[in-house]
């Protein structure tokens, strides 16, 4: 991850002109403190995830940070109604595309450690109750994360955080992030009930490069000691 920006790979020329067209038009630099942002914003969630488990100061370190201007929200408030970020027309720039060629050297290591994860994750999960997402046949990938199900989401999320891990708990929402005005999205709830109720029981499973073999190790345990097992039809 660059935090910001990214790449659009396409074998269709038409859909290659109009991405040209789209990055023709960025022309605005970022402001060097919005991109001083970005790279603090990797230092500071990473220490926070680490302290997680001090007497709540993670969440509060986090928080002050977030107040303090130090970092970006993951999502500004005009995005909640469907309105486009104010850095919409920004350029990529430099300090994170350096940020990210660094990160592209060591993709190697991190796809390697995700799949070995999701493999430990696959064979430890059914011993602890819990139903595990089949492999895909000929498959190799690298789940960024590893979905679970659980009839009671926020309590597991809790008892990991207070043991110093944090479980993610994205796309809890049946659109993500919360706060997202369904009206100005266009979304009737109720509408989706399958992915309404698979949204409400998900917990994702770490499997980044942070996480050691170790940890996962607690994470299984924790599930165990939680006995919140499987979403029962």
């Amino acid at each position: 991850s660059c935090v910001f920006g990214g790449m659009v790979t396409t074998n269709r020329p038409d859909v290659a002109q109009r991405v040209e067209q789209f990055r023709a038009q960025q022309t605005a630099l970022p402001p060097a403190r919005w991109v001083g942002k970005q790279l603090l914003h990797p230092f500071l969630t990473q220490t926070a995830r680490k302290t997680l488990g001090l007497g709540g100061f993670g969440q509060a370190w986090l928080k002050l940070a977030k107040a303090a201007g130090l970092i970006t929200l993951a999502v500004e408030a005009d995005e909640h109604s469907a309105l486009p970020p104010s850095f919409r027309g920004y350029r990529m720039a430099n300090a994170l595309a350096e940020l990210a060629l660094r990160q592209w050297a060591k993709i190697d290591r991190y796809t390697e450690h995700r799949r070995k994860l999701a493999a430990f994750y696959y064979d430890r999960l059914p011993d602890a109750g819990y139903q595990t997402p089949e492999p895909v046949s000929g498959s190799s990938a690298a789940p960024i994360r590893y979905p679970i199900a659980c009839e009671k989401p926020e309590m597991l999320l809790a008892q990991a955080e207070r043991r110093g891990l944090y479980l993610g708990a994205w796309y809890r929402p049946v659109i993500s992030p919360p706060g997202v005005r369904y009206q100005r999205v266009a979304y009737q709830p109720g509408s989706c009930p399958h992915a309404e109720a698979a949204a409400a029981t998900v917990v994702n499973l770490p499997t980044h490069v942070n996480i050691q073999r170790s940890d996962s190790e607690r994470v299984v345990e924790i599930l165990r000691q939680c006995g919140m097992g499987p979403v029962t039809a």
